[in-house]
């Protein structure tokens, strides 16, 4: 039998009378945020209205968005990318389980120095593909040229949220890139761990090992 989204007792100031409100509306107005579906566009619409609300309700408390996200169609995923990077408050992004695709974007454009992942996360960058556009564009012509047109503001952003060389992110991203929590930190998609303890670890997670599939820039291709 299936359980169902639990619902507990909200009741905002003493002089309210209690409610049963779902979980995730009872930690939206604690300002937890969830991303647990594919990008969609209702998905994306959901939480572009919770970012705002909560940022006009107090543009000074941070938001908290937990991302557990195999990704999902581009344009409702960049909605939510503006979103998190221009609303006032400011929004805490968190990868727990995975964060793939346009989900790893969103996570890294989070608020500087509060982007984190749970040990156990991992994060995925790879090229766009015509797919991730809409299956109803119609034009072939068209959607190739807006295919590259978003492909090359991709890869913009990331450049800019990672700090990253344009032939490093190039290379990377030809393939489905996977990387731990230690990984994503050198790659700088993320800022660090997030521990049980609720503490920031700094540095690498282990402190036993350099992450290996990430190089650094000065490894550079040299030019002939």
């Amino acid at each position: 039998m299936p359980v169902g989204i639990p619902k507990l007792v909200f009741q905002p100031t003493e002089d309210d009378d209690p409610r049963w409100v779902d979980l995730y509306n009872r930690l939206y107005r604690d300002r937890f945020l969830f991303l647990g579906t594919t990008i969609t566009a209702r998905a994306s619409n959901t939480l572009c209205g919770l970012l705002v609300f909560l940022s006009l309700e107090d543009p000074d408390q941070d938001q908290n968005l937990y991302i557990n996200s195999l990704g999902g169609l581009i344009m409702p995923g960049l909605a939510i990318v503006d979103a998190v990077i221009g609303v006032k408050a400011p929004v805490r992004t968190y990868c727990i389980g995975l964060c793939a695709s346009m989900a790893s974007m969103i996570l890294s454009a989070g608020e500087g120095s509060k982007r984190l992942a749970f040990p156990n996360a991992r994060v995925m960058i790879h090229s766009p593909y015509m797919g991730m556009i809409d299956d109803e564009l119609g034009d072939v012509t068209w959607e190739a040229h807006l295919f590259i047109e978003i492909a090359e503001i991709l890869m913009t952003i990331y450049l800019k949220l990672t700090g990253r060389p344009r032939w490093l992110l190039l290379d990377e991203m030809g393939r489905d890139h996977f990387m731990s929590p230690d990984e994503a930190t050198v790659f700088g998609l993320i800022d660090g761990i997030y521990n049980r303890n609720r503490r920031l670890l700094d540095g690498i997670y282990s402190g036993k090992s350099t992450p290996r599939k990430i190089r650094k820039i000065t490894d550079a291709p040299k030019k002939e």
